[in-house]
């Protein structure tokens, strides 16, 4: 989606080992996030589990429209200055929204205990860095190739699955991995090489 919109929006061209790694890619994602397998104990995703397609690809969307935003003003804009920005508006909009839902009267807010707050700052701060070394990316990097290579986080989040959470993986998830790791290697390998610049 990235690709797509940097094409059409800021002119952003991608070589066909790009356009054949990002198509792959996003083959690879929808074999991992539409495995019938997963997921049977969500009953809306075990009904249908185009859920677990649609709602991610609606976020891809706005994150892509933020990633064509990011590369087209990140040699005016500091990417930390951004982020500070992203991260006031998001904490004004976090405190309406909870106060809308505390409003409605059926929904409590948890209380916290110190490991709690602990968790959550700890989750804030990796998300926070996360989102640092991404939004660097896209100064020195073409987006669509910067979220062709993002999709490797599917890829660490399959193994804390399986290595924390016990979850066994699929032979499609192994595929859907497969492609997303290969394609990205070789797109990494072949801008080392110069082969695409």
């Amino acid at each position: 989606m990235t690709s797509m919109l940097g094409y059409f929006t800021i002119n952003e061209r991608l070589s066909v080992f790009d356009f054949i790694s990002c198509i792959s890619s996003f083959v690879g994602v929808i074999l991992i996030v539409t495995n019938p397998d997963k997921d049977k104990s969500n009953p809306i995703i075990a009904n249908d589990p185009w859920w677990s397609f649609l709602l991610p690809s609606i976020s891809a969307f706005f994150t892509s429209t933020g990633d064509i935003f990011q590369r087209k003003f990140s040699s005016k804009v500091n990417p930390a200055v951004v982020q500070i920005w992203m991260y006031i508006v998001t904490m004004v909009f976090s405190f309406v929204i909870s106060l809308g839902v505390h409003s409605m009267g059926d929904v409590n807010l948890p209380s916290f205990t110190l490991a709690g707050i602990g968790y959550l700052l700890l989750l804030s701060v990796v998300g926070m860095l996360g989102l640092m070394f991404y939004m660097l990316s896209l100064k020195y990097e073409k987006a669509g190739r910067v979220a062709a290579v993002n999709y490797l986080q599917i890829l660490v989040i399959m193994l804390i699955d399986t290595f924390y959470f016990k979850i066994k993986l699929t032979l499609r998830d192994i595929v859907g991995a497969s492609l997303i790791l290969v394609c990205n290697s070789t797109i990494t390998f072949l801008k080392a090489m110069k082969v695409i610049s």
